[in-house]
């Protein structure tokens, strides 16, 4: 089967190495991570995907292959994201998606599991590597690295001050700093210091922390076809992802 794959790069390492074991054949574009703190955008650059697969115009797509043998879906490696994924649609392909909120779940495994830890501890900032590697690691030189940014910026020392604590105001709605290894998808030398990075930033910022183990298996259907209706939405041409505010994160409606 060949399935064209739109994704979020903060799973890049999971589905890059679920992909080269699936019997499947997939073809992968990759998005910034910095669409999750904008939904519209997010919105408007999956649909920019989906309709340039349509159109034959995706400059990601191996165009020899289509001849021989089109796409039998799109999955979207994306969860909920603030409602990021509401309203995509297709009028050529059905559309797979996780039912998830967000992309921990990709990486715990199951929703299950994500809720459970979530309950238990309130107030966590969710780490892996990928999400290291994909975004500005805010460490003890953070506030140093924004002050020199407005600095170069012209602003003056009130200002300055204003927006620092502006822009550091989330560190308050968070107690708990939590890492998820992911052992297939490592480094051969492993991701010790990507541990030592996270469990550095919980120092820093007066946060607990903990290391979770992540389980491959929820990627692993999404890559090789095994669309559980629990755990995967399958939105036919024609209809579009709306939320459902229930256990199941998402649904298809009528456009």
């Amino acid at each position: 089967m060949r399935l064209k794959l739109i994704s979020c790069k903060i799973i890049t390492r999971e589905l890059s190495y679920l992909i080269a074991q699936s019997d499947n054949k997939l073809d992968v574009t990759f998005l910034r991570k910095g669409f999750h703190d904008e939904p519209d955008k997010l919105r408007q650059a999956v649909q920019a995907e989906i309709d340039l697969v349509e159109s034959g115009g995706d400059v990601h797509t191996n165009g020899d292959a289509e001849s021989d043998e089109d796409f039998a879906a799109i999955l979207i490696g994306y969860g909920l994201c603030s409602n990021g994924v509401v309203g995509l649609t297709s009028t050529k392909y059905p559309l797979v998606i996780p039912r998830a909120h967000d992309c921990i779940t990709f990486l715990l495994g199951a929703r299950g599991r994500y809720q459970q830890y979530f309950h238990a501890h309130p107030g966590t900032f969710w780490y892996s590597q990928c999400w290291l590697e994909n975004s500005p690691v805010r460490d003890d030189d953070y506030l140093g690295r924004l002050r020199r940014k407005y600095q170069d910026k012209g602003f003056d020392d009130e200002d300055i001050e204003f927006l620092l604590e502006a822009e550091t105001a989330w560190i308050k709605n968070y107690s708990n700093a939590a890492y998820i290894g992911m052992p297939e998808a490592a480094p051969r030398n492993g991701d010790a210091d990507c541990r030592a990075a996270v469990r550095h930033i919980a120092q820093v910022y007066g946060w607990g922390y903990d290391e979770l183990e992540g389980d491959i298996s929820l990627l692993r259907d999404f890559v090789d076809g095994n669309w559980r209706e629990e755990d995967f939405l399958i939105v036919q041409p024609g209809q579009t992802v709306a939320p459902s505010y229930g256990e199941d994160v998402i649904k298809a409606v009528e456009q």
